[in-house]
């Protein structure tokens, strides 16, 4: 009986630990010109293979930032 009271509040903290899980993440960056180190404004970027599509423009320090992009590694 007490090994099924354990049982039973160890499976509640790991349920109610679930919606603390990170599910996305916020993709930032700068771009700049290779040869001439200068900001590329307005540059498209976007994540490619998931769907919906998600991207941004860079503004005009070649800043960029896509949020909720799904955990894990991507083209």
């Amino acid at each position: 009986m007490k090994t099924t009271r354990l049982l039973f509040l160890f499976i509640l903290m790991i349920l109610g630990l679930q919606p603390f899980a990170q599910v996305s993440q916020t993709l930032k960056g700068t771009i700049i010109d290779k040869q001439s180190e200068s900001p590329l404004v307005g540059a498209a970027v976007q994540v490619l293979g998931i769907n919906p599509q998600l991207g941004s423009v860079a503004d005009e320090n070649g800043n960029f930032e896509i949020k909720n992009v799904p955990t894990g590694r991507h083209t």
